[in-house]
């Protein structure tokens, strides 16, 4: 492997990990809840010209959990695992984004994706925790060379 495209390729990207919970006094769906979520940062990407590397949200109930996934602005995203939970007063999630846009500019566009699907819904909400940032150079501690049945490695340390 190529450390330096790799390390280029990272770079271009802006990672984000967040935790969120929301919460109402009346019923919803957290699947209309997770679309929406999806819908609105994808939008909000082709207006700030930036790619989805990969998006994933997992929200989860008292009745079980999904996620969804997209690697593009433009794919519906649809629900994987126990999908289609009931409506709920409550429920958690985790959001994992990798767009080619600075930390900065996706925490925002998260942030407002959030607020927007939240509001759609007359969903209360707020972030747990929400880290924005370009990862480092990998580091790799060996390096492999030749075939599966006649390799070497050297250690790199």
């Amino acid at each position: 492997m190529n450390y330096a495209v790799y390390a280029e390729a990272e770079a271009s990207l802006g990672w984000l990990n967040a935790t969120v919970n929301w919460t109402s006094p009346s019923l919803f769906s957290p699947n209309d809840l997770g679309t929406a979520l999806i819908r609105h940062v994808q939008q909000k990407c082709v207006k700030s010209n930036a790619s989805i590397a990969h998006l994933k949200l997992i929200i989860a109930t008292h009745d079980g959990s999904g996620w969804l996934a997209v690697a593009d602005c433009h794919s519906q995203p649809t629900w994987t695992d126990l999908g289609r939970t009931a409506e709920v007063r409550e429920a958690s999630g985790i959001i994992n984004a990798r767009v080619s846009i600075a930390p900065s500019a996706l925490e925002g566009i998260i942030r407002s994706a959030i607020t927007c699907s939240s509001r759609e819904l007359g969903i209360q909400w707020s972030v747990q925790d929400l880290q924005a940032f370009a990862p480092s150079p990998p580091k790799p501690i060996y390096h492999f060379h030749g075939t599966e049945k006649d390799s070497s490695y050297e250690e790199l340390r």
